[in-house]
């Protein structure tokens, strides 16, 4: 029944517009179309698929009928649409051909992507910024290998020169710590020539 049809495309949480293929005249808009562009539905009507672009991707615009018209129906992820305010906007769009009022025409379903992008953004920052951690904590970490083996031979060389400070401090007062002393000398000496 055609009043069902046009009452679920009224329904349409999407924007729907209809628009001939010659001169790209919109035929047909919906309540979501109307607020998704800012326009009343009847100020829709008056406009063209290009005025929906912006002025410089009206090229764009005539390439999009044209290739839904070749292949008799089209999904397009990303094009850009202007609000009455002016403000652009990225829409996924999905087109197809069919015939009104023995015009040859293409039913247009438009999505706003635009919050979606944003996200999609945010997400592939995120991702950037998890790498980035991911190669500090790396080369964190090969910095810190060879610095704690460097500390841990300081340690070990302040534990020996202790050590050895201890071998070496003795009561020179008298003549048998001095002989002590001077043994330990000569026996550092052998080991530091071998």
């Amino acid at each position: 029944d055609l009043k069902a049809a046009e009452q679920m495309v009224e329904l349409a949480n999407d924007a729907v517009l209809v628009a001939e293929i010659v001169e790209g005249r919109i035929l047909r808009a919906n309540r979501a179309a109307a607020q998704l562009l800012g326009y009343s539905k009847e100020e829709l009507l008056s406009l063209t698929w290009p005025d929906l672009h912006p002025k410089e991707l009206v090229h764009r615009s005539a390439q999009i009928i044209a290739d839904v018209w070749e292949k008799q129906g089209l999904v397009y992820s990303e094009i850009p649409f202007v609000r009455k305010d002016g403000v652009q906007m990225r829409v996924e769009v999905s087109a197809t051909v069919f015939g009104v009022e023995r015009q040859p025409s293409i039913m247009i379903l438009a999505r706003d992507i635009t919050e979606r992008l944003r996200l999609e953004g945010q997400l592939l920052q995120s991702g950037k910024m998890a790498a980035l951690g991911q190669l500090v904590a790396g080369v964190a970490h090969e910095i810190n290998s060879p610095m704690g083996a460097i500390h841990a031979n300081v340690e070990s060389s302040r534990s020996a020169l202790a050590g050895i400070a201890k071998f070496l401090d003795g009561d020179l007062s008298d003549e048998r710590s001095h002989k002590r002393t001077k043994r330990r000398v000569e026996v550092l000496q052998q080991i530091c020539e071998t």
